[in-house]
């Protein structure tokens, strides 16, 4: 029998923690919700940049006396990749900030306790 009721009580202790760690989530979720559309923004800035800077790169005649092959094509894919992602950092073209503003109060909508905070 005290199995039993051992194992009552750690059900209820842990349905009672769950149920403060999700409320804690909730009052945390607007910021951590903010931070992920921004993140979005940025991430999708860089691909469009990324994909700009490729189409740009096409455009240079290939050609010299040394060619880097498949290591020169990867290695530039990646560096360009990182270029991009720093540009995106910078919001050189403000794509992040347009989705960031469109979406940023749909967002804090869901999280009414967040809204009533600031």
């Amino acid at each position: 029998m005290s199995i039993t009721i051992d194992s009552a009580m750690l059900s209820y202790n842990e349905s009672r923690f769950g149920a403060l760690a999700n409320a804690e989530r909730k009052l945390k979720g607007g910021e951590a919700e903010l931070k992920k559309l921004r993140q979005a923004g940025e991430d999708f800035e860089a691909i469009f940049i990324k994909q700009m800077l490729d189409a740009m790169r096409k455009t240079l005649p290939k050609g010299g006396l040394i060619d880097g092959g498949m290591a020169e094509e990867i290695f530039e894919d990646l560096l360009y990749e990182e270029r991009a992602k720093i540009m995106a950092k910078t919001g050189s073209l403000g794509i992040a900030d347009m989705i960031y503003n469109q979406y940023k109060d749909r967002v804090a909508a869901q999280f009414p306790a967040d809204a009533a905070r600031n």
